[in-house]
């Protein structure tokens, strides 16, 4: 890549989670290592993937590189600014900066909102008037390859592919630099991930957005991605270019994921 300008890291993050035992009088009993002190760089422009098994802490890493969660050290730095030392204000531009799309589009979205006041609600928090809110809730519809008519639709009335649309519409509703994508097109079709993979890709180049893509289908990796980290029981144990990783893995992780997408 021409341009290697980080917009987002996270420096020897761990996040451990207490392990309870016990209903009435829960006594805590060990400590679950979720993120064990990962640091890895997110590129401005590029689309990094993050896979591994399940429970290997990928999600966990990503939201916590959006800010949602603290990790329990380390620090996240976000376009030079540690989100954890980050003034209110910071914190808030950070959070418009950096969006969440979810691996299930219809339960990510809020069944007693339309498709319109969905992707119109972030607008209304950043106290955006009325009238541009509406004329952005258009343009974004017409980004993702909605109709405006689909603003008054609600989430069972959609298909997958389409609410998946929707979701994303909403996640740039306020020009975000950076998206963590959660295994959004896991839950959909063949046919329509090859879609959304493919709006997806458009979009970066359109809006010049940053990609953390958080997956397990190497296939979709393999076309989506510029590099490739590979996460294991909390730690990082690869990082590479997509090409390199994929087709001459190091970790015996790697190669037991790519001999079964084979």
């Amino acid at each position: 890549m021409a341009e290697q300008k980080t917009l987002i890291q996270a420096n020897g993050v761990c996040r451990d989670i207490p392990i309870k035992k016990g209903i009435i009088f829960p006594r805590q009993v060990g400590m679950l290592h979720a993120v064990n002190n990962v640091s890895i760089s997110v590129y401005a422009g590029e689309t990094l993937a993050l896979v591994g098994q399940s429970g290997a802490g990928k999600t966990t890493l990503g939201l916590m590189m959006l800010g949602l969660i603290e990790p329990t050290s380390g620090e996240i730095v976000f376009d030079g600014q540690n989100l954890l030392a980050a003034t209110r204000e910071q914190r808030r531009k950070i959070v418009q900066d950096s969006q969440l799309v979810f691996q299930d589009p219809v339960a990510s979205l809020n069944p007693q909102l339309s498709a319109g006041q969905s992707i119109e609600l972030p607008l209304l928090n950043l106290g955006w008037e009325r009238k541009k809110r509406q004329e952005r809730v258009r343009e974004l519809l017409d980004m993702v390859s909605l109709s405006p008519s689909h603003a008054t639709h609600y989430p069972h009335q959609f298909s997958g592919g389409q609410a998946q649309r929707v979701a994303i519409a909403r996640a740039l509703a306020g020009s975000p630099r950076f998206v963590v994508l959660d295994e959004p097109v896991s839950a959909l079709d063949v046919t329509i991930q090859a879609q959304i993979i493919n709006l997806l890709k458009d979009l970066q180049a359109r809006l010049q957005l940053t990609y953390l893509f958080i997956a397990h289908n190497l296939d979709v990796v393999y076309y989506m991605s510029d590099r490739v980290a590979v996460m294991s029981h909390g730690r990082l144990v690869e990082l590479g270019e997509c090409d390199e990783v994929i087709r001459n893995p190091k970790h015996e992780l790697t190669k037991e994921l790519v001999s079964s997408s084979i």
